[in-house]
């Protein structure tokens, strides 16, 4: 900022259609659609479809449906029916579970317990999160 260095953000002047999107990475590509969005692997379907809205009650299909609802590419009710699907079917839950802890080391019962602690927040971990919004406070006003 202080040599007029400038930062442009070119995501946000490109007209993003994900319909559109999906079927062109379908038909040039040969992509085939997981299911969810992050749903590329089993580690981040597991993550995402249970860790996070059972452990902290985060679901990120929220966003994702929200941004798709501002610009115009869903209804507000048909987001309401994808957030009526469950994120897991108990079969593959199951099957993913086993996986996952295997994969990180934990026993089914160091695993529960795990998930029955409280949930913490980033802010109760040292790091320099409020030297940084100062310095971005401070540039936002020399601006």
């Amino acid at each position: 900022y202080g040599k007029g260095i400038r930062t442009v953000r070119l995501l946000n002047y490109i007209d993003y259609n994900k319909k559109k999107a999906v079927e062109t990475l379908e038909k040039e590509l040969g992509w085939r659609n997981y299911g969810g969005k992050h749903y590329e692997s089993v580690f981040t379907q597991f993550f995402q479809a249970y860790y996070l809205p059972t452990k902290f009650n985060i679901d990120k299909r929220r966003a994702h449906l929200s941004t798709l609802i501002c610009s115009g590419q869903i209804t507000r009710d048909e987001a309401l029916e994808e957030l009526r699907k469950p994120l897991y079917t108990p079969d593959l839950l199951e099957e993913h579970r086993t996986y996952v802890l295997k994969k990180l080391g934990f026993s089914a019962a160091e695993w529960e317990a795990i998930m029955r602690t409280p949930p913490a927040s980033h802010r109760d971990f040292p790091s320099n999160e409020r030297a940084i919004e100062l310095l971005t406070s401070i540039k936002n006003s020399l601006s």
